[in-house]
């Protein structure tokens, strides 16, 4: 599994509380490993852990409801 320190300081990920973590990364884990056939390696590759922490800020992102769909300041809009 990926621990709050390997997200930080390896991932160097800044999206996810250390409260929120373990549930999304538990999450993500089972995301990789269900598109993955559960041919889950252990210990954990490090580039299966960076798909891990990737997944789970994903997941944040879509708790949160998502990317903004449109903006706009003054006249500019996306």
């Amino acid at each position: 599994m990926v621990d709050y320190s390997y997200y930080r300081d390896t991932y160097m990920g800044n999206q996810i509380a250390e409260s929120d973590f373990p549930r999304l990364i538990t999450r993500a884990g089972n995301y990789i490993d269900k598109v993955t056939g559960g041919r889950g390696l252990s210990p954990l590759p490090d580039n299966v852990k960076m798909a891990m922490c990737a997944v789970a800020e994903a997941w944040q992102i879509n708790e949160q409801g998502g990317d903004i769909a449109s903006q706009s300041v003054g006249s500019w809009s996306k």
